[in-house]
Parts: structure tokens; C-alpha cells; sequence
């Protein structure tokens, strides 16, 4: 991202009481430098979502429950919740002498700094943090959350396949050696 250097220095800005307290909010100069910006982090954490494939903001409880039950215990899908708009639901494929259906279901509060799962005063600055921390550390939850695995990448090829030129536009790089000695020549 191109950031104008006019950004990094505030011209003109008096150093009255006003203004100072104005600059005090901001508690490091990272996030006086985004207001400055006009970094939103919610933006941030949009894309970061997007790209999240354990995050499916509209589906329903009973799919998450459907898809949890084929998967191993600790995978888990992130929802935005039905029943309490505003915050998500965290579903969980857990052992099943915790919840003898094999899934349960916890709520995620949107906090003024950020997440947190009900019954927690542990606080995450956003989805990905405390996704990432219940990966390494179950806290309440009776197991480690599990990231799904990528799929494979459907560019790929075999090494065994890579030797076969299909495609005639590309030269293979020996074609490419002999060309450049008949050009010495």
C-alpha cells in the first residue's frame, strides 16, 4: 500500500490542551498513524475473513452441525449467530463423552477491544487472534481447534507430468540453450 509521506507529519497542528489530549488517545504511534490514514481495523478484519475458509457467515446452525459430524474432533467452523445478532458462533466438533451429539456450540461477544467467548474474560483483538490462541491453548473449550487443511492447489503437477511440454508457447530452457548457441554461430 503507497502511503504519502504528508501522513507521517501532522503540519500545523496547534499544541493546545485540546489537540494534546486529541493526540493522547491514541495509545502508540501505530494507531495514531492508521486514524491518521483512516485505517479502519474492522476493514482489516473483513478481508481477513474472507479469505478464512473456517469462517461461513450465513449458514445456519443445522449445516454447521451437518458438515461437523463427517470432520475430525477439533475442527470447527466460525458463523455469524442467528440468535444473537451481532456476535458469532463458534461450532466445534468435540469428544463425545463432552456433548454426546459430537458438536457444540459456543458464543463469540464483540467487546469494545475486540472477542471473546462467553463465560471467558479473556479478550482477542479480532476472530483470527482467538482462532489462532484455541489452535495452541483449549481454554474452556475441550479441545485444541484444528485449522482446516488446504486444498490441494489444482495448478500443481507431478514432476513426472512437469517434463511434458503442453503447452507450445513455452520452450522447455535446453530448446532455449540451443538456441542462443546458433546464435553464436
Amino acid at each position: 500500500m503507497y502511503v504519502p509521506m504528508a501522513y507521517f507529519f501532522v503540519r500545523n497542528e496547534p499544541h493546545d490542551a485540546r489537540s494534546m489530549q486529541r493526540r493522547s488517545q491514541y495509545k502508540n504511534p501505530k494507531s495514531r498513524l492508521e486514524a491518521l490514514m483512516g485505517l479502519d481495523r474492522s476493514h482489516i478484519q473483513d478481508e481477513t475473513l474472507r479469505h478464512a475458509s473456517w469462517y461461513q457467515a450465513g449458514i445456519p446452525r443445522e449445516i454447521a452441525l451437518e458438515i461437523l459430524q463427517q470432520e475430525d474432533i477439533g475442527s470447527f467452523i466460525v458463523r455469524d449467530s442467528t440468535t444473537h445478532p451481532g456476535c458469532y458462533a463458534l461450532s466445534v466438533r468435540v469428544p463425545k463423552y463432552d456433548n454426546p451429539t459430537g458438536i457444540s456450540h459456543y458464543l463469540i461477544l464483540k467487546t469494545q477491544r475486540g472477542v471473546k467467548l462467553k463465560g471467558l474474560d479473556k479478550e482477542w483483538p479480532d476472530l483470527l487472534a482467538l482462532v489462532t490462541h484455541h489452535t495452541v491453548m483449549p481454554e474452556m473449550l475441550p479441545c485444541t481447534l484444528r485449522l482446516p487443511h488446504k486444498s490441494k492447489n489444482p495448478t500443481y503437477k507431478d514432476n513426472d507430468r512437469d517434463e511434458k511440454d503442453e503447452d507450445p508457447d513455452y520452450q522447455r530452457l535446453s530448446d532455449f540453450t540451443s538456441m542462443m548457441e546458433a546464435l553464436k554461430k
